[in-house]
């Protein structure tokens, strides 16, 4: 009986140790940054960390962008987005800009080979729009950085576009300029 018993009960550890070896890999960054789920989020290009309001505003000014870049003007390859509060109203800003800093930005995903950059995502205002357990916040080669030949040398005027969120989180765009 104990001959059967012993050779059982390290089949069941052997079983038991090889269920627990399978959790993924995770690396933090000082920030205390998930690399590893930050990263394989940027790779699953079907699935956005944002409501189906906010990822049509986003289209609808990358396309407008795309456009201009067409006739002449400057693609850049930023989107920074704020949210903040104006006259007790909700506001969310979309700004092309030419680098990012990541000292500024509180995460990013990459969407239409453009990184989408937020500098306050926690804000009260974005509830409905952005989820930031999404948003990754690693150094990006792909991207011009503040120390990159970009941002030292480049000239040129950024576009805005202002939109008021409603309570329902749907978005209406109220100004378009250049700054």
């Amino acid at each position: 009986m104990k001959r059967i018993s012993i050779p059982y009960l390290v089949l069941v550890f052997i079983i038991f140790s090889c269920t627990n070896s399978t959790q993924d890999f995770v690396e933090t960054t000082e920030e205390g940054v998930d690399v590893a789920n930050s990263i394989s989020k940027q790779k699953d290009e079907n699935k956005k960390p944002t409501s189906d309001s906010f990822m049509s505003a986003l289209n609808n000014f990358m396309d407008y962008n795309d456009s201009l870049a067409k006739n002449g003007h400057f693609d850049a390859p930023i989107i920074y987005v704020e949210f903040y509060s104006e006259s007790e109203k909700c506001m969310v800003s979309l700004k092309t800009f030419h680098f990012y800093d990541l000292e500024i930005i509180n995460g990013y995903f990459v969407h239409r080979n453009k990184m989408v950059a937020f500098l306050n995502p926690e804000n009260a205002c974005n509830e409905k729009l952005v989820n930031m357990n999404y948003l990754g916040k690693v150094h990006s080669d792909t991207f011009p950085d503040e120390n990159s030949n970009e941002a030292i040398d480049l000239q040129y005027d950024p576009h805005m576009r202002i939109f008021v969120i409603s309570e329902n989180g749907k978005l209406t765009k109220i100004k378009d300029q250049y700054y």
